[in-house]
């Protein structure tokens, strides 16, 4: 049963979060769900922009600004960021409009970035592919 997570007994979601899961992670895809005639989510609309603060020392930020994400079944958005010849995945909120992202990491430079919109169902529909500027 989930209780025993939901009221983290004996900090077993405390252990489970610091240990095993320790990045984001998709739902399971649920297309039974899903009515047939129910188009896949389509590839948001997004641009990148990094800023710098001018000191050489610096590290940076990043933003994937997503606009005209449709409404109704988006709930999240899955963005891969690519740093150096390492991949990360974290998710957003559909109505984050903004998502923040570090420009350098210890492997590198952010250099790419996919982001695709997920329905309520855990389908991914098309991905929207960003190169850093």
């Amino acid at each position: 049963s989930a209780i025993a997570l939901t009221q983290n007994r004996k900090g077993i979601a405390d252990l489970l979060e610091r240990n095993v899961y320790t990045t984001d992670a998709l739902v399971p895809v649920t297309p039974w769900f899903r009515s047939l005639d129910v188009p896949l989510p389509s590839a948001p609309p997004a641009v990148l922009r990094c800023e710098n603060s001018g000191d050489t020392h610096a590290l940076g930020i990043c933003f994937v600004e997503v606009k005209d994400v449709p409404r109704g079944d988006i709930s999240i958005l899955a963005i891969w960021a690519k740093y150096g010849a390492h991949w990360t995945f974290t998710t957003a909120s559909a109505s984050a409009g903004a998502i923040r992202l570090p420009a350098q990491a210890n492997t590198g430079a952010l250099e790419q970035i996919f982001i695709s919109a997920i329905d309520r169902y855990g389908v991914e529909g098309a991905r929207t592919e960003l190169a850093r500027p």
